[in-house]
């Protein structure tokens, strides 16, 4: 497995939320309501970035804890912050989109 730099993976983070908050974006340009205003959706990614670091970060000390390996942690702080990342744009996204077709 290839070294990551901790700069780039604390970055790869929010840099991973923006991309999701540009696909909400064009889901609610293209079936939100007609007032709809852009620009929130950034908000809330910048807002929840720190408790998916905070949540990543206890998931990769438990792992750490157990494997006594630091190497380890890093991976799992990596993965478990990048699945709780996702599991937001998830939720942001078809959350619109449900919203859309109930309305």
């Amino acid at each position: 497995m290839k070294k990551i730099s901790n700069t780039a993976l604390i970055l790869l983070v929010p840099v991973m939320g923006l991309i999701y908050s540009e696909i909400y974006n064009q889901v609610q340009i293209n079936y939100g309501p007609d007032s709809y205003q852009s620009g929130w959706h950034f908000v809330s990614v910048i807002m929840i970035i720190p408790f998916i670091y905070i949540a990543g970060g206890i998931l990769g000390l438990i792992v750490y804890s157990i494997k006594k390996d630091g190497k380890k942690g890093k991976k799992w702080f990596a993965i478990g912050s990048h699945i709780f990342m996702a599991m937001f744009g998830f939720f942001l996204i078809f959350g619109s989109l449900a919203a859309s077709i109930a309305g």
